[in-house]
């Protein structure tokens, strides 16, 4: 009975030996074996598929907050009326260039706005991104303002853009402060490598009835653009012309007939409408 239960220990030494031995040489060959750990479960035996979709819930998240796909366009504007407009971005034809800016703005890091304040709508230069449904995302510089009173008991408030610190305005989120050194200094200046400033018309000042014109529009924020020519109120000539990636152009014939006298285009771009004197003569 004693020589049994020998034989028995040693065949289980002899087992758990073996095991061990052939693990030992997986672990060595990098293999990872069952027995060892679980492929599906950490070394604190949390599960790595919960991290793993949410991993990959996170990533299509994000691709959604930066995706462009649904811009119409993004331009610039000014705190004072400007003889420039930016030339836009076209959610058509660039969205690398879209991409890349929706990019920074969810790269934003939040912060509380102590000592920060929100630029006066219309104060300041701003990115607009516009989308397609109608919906805005606008990003400004933030601002600190100190006061100051004079002698009469007058209050005078000045107010500075912070370098890094932008204020972005969501129709979905709200408003909020962000830390960015790309997007500050994109409306600070970068923003002209993709947008330049160019002129919003190109219209002659010069004419003779029965001449052909030819006028040119840039930066356009709309589907159609309105060219009239006016003469004390009264319109002599209208067109309505498509507008392809902001850019538009009107032409046509003057009538043989038209007075001599002064005249004036009214070039409307959708957001504005211009007003260019013209002097038309005979031949």
């Amino acid at each position: 009975m004693i020589k049994k239960l020998v034989l028995f220990r040693s065949r289980i030494s002899l087992i758990s030996y073996t095991m061990l031995l052939f693990i030992l040489v997986l672990q060595g060959c990098g293999v990872k074996p069952d027995l060892v750990t679980d492929p599906l479960t950490d070394f604190e035996g949390n599960s790595q598929l919960s991290s793993q979709a949410a991993a990959s819930e996170d990533s299509h998240v994000r691709a959604s907050i930066v995706s462009g796909a649904d811009v119409r366009w993004v331009h610039m504007s000014w705190p004072i009326p400007m003889d420039k407009v930016s030339q836009p971005l076209i959610g058509s034809r660039d969205g690398n260039k879209i991409n890349e800016l929706l990019g920074w703005v969810d790269q934003a890091r939040r912060i509380e706005p102590r000592g920060l304040t929100s630029p006066l709508d219309g104060r300041s230069m701003a990115i607009n991104i516009d989308y397609a449904n109608g919906e805005r995302l606008q990003i400004r510089p933030a601002w600190t303002c100190t006061s100051s009173q004079d002698e009469q008991g007058n209050t005078e408030t000045s107010c500075n853009s912070v370098e890094d610190r932008i204020w972005v305005s969501n129709s979905k989120e709200g408003e909020y402060f962000a830390e960015s050194a790309s997007l500050y200094d994109f409306i600070q200046q970068d923003y002209l490598d993709w947008m330049p400033s160019v002129a919003p018309y190109e219209a002659p000042d010069q004419l003779k009835a029965g001449d052909e014109y030819l006028i040119r529009g840039h930066g356009a924020l709309a589907d159609w653009a309105t060219v009239e020519l006016i003469e004390d109120n009264d319109t002599v000539l209208l067109q309505k012309i498509p507008v392809k990636d902001g850019e538009w152009q009107a032409k046509g014939t003057l009538p043989d007939n038209l007075p001599e006298g002064d005249y004036e285009w009214q070039i409307d771009t959708g957001e504005t409408t211009y007003g260019v004197a013209v002097h038309i003569s005979h031949k």
